[in-house]
């Protein structure tokens, strides 16, 4: 079976050798993590409602030139 699997089988193997030596590998959001993480999430949740709030502005603003420039176009405008 071992030459069947080939350069899989070694890979797997430091991967299983690796985890008895060193403990599993602690899940994010686990609890232990490093509190700049969490404020470095915060911060960008924040960034994401700032862009959201400002594309929707720009949408807005982009609606009110296509709808002047629709009344500028029509005959007998200005």
């Amino acid at each position: 079976m071992g030459l069947v699997i080939g350069g899989i089988g070694i890979p797997i193997a430091r991967a299983i050798a690796s985890r008895i030596m060193h403990g599993p590998v602690p899940r994010a959001g686990a609890g232990g993590e490093d509190p700049r993480v969490d404020d470095l999430a915060d911060d960008v949740r924040a960034l994401q409602a700032q862009l959201d709030e400002m594309q929707g502005r720009l949408d807005f603003a982009e609606r009110v030139i296509a709808q002047q420039k629709a009344r500028d176009a029509l005959p007998g405008a200005r």
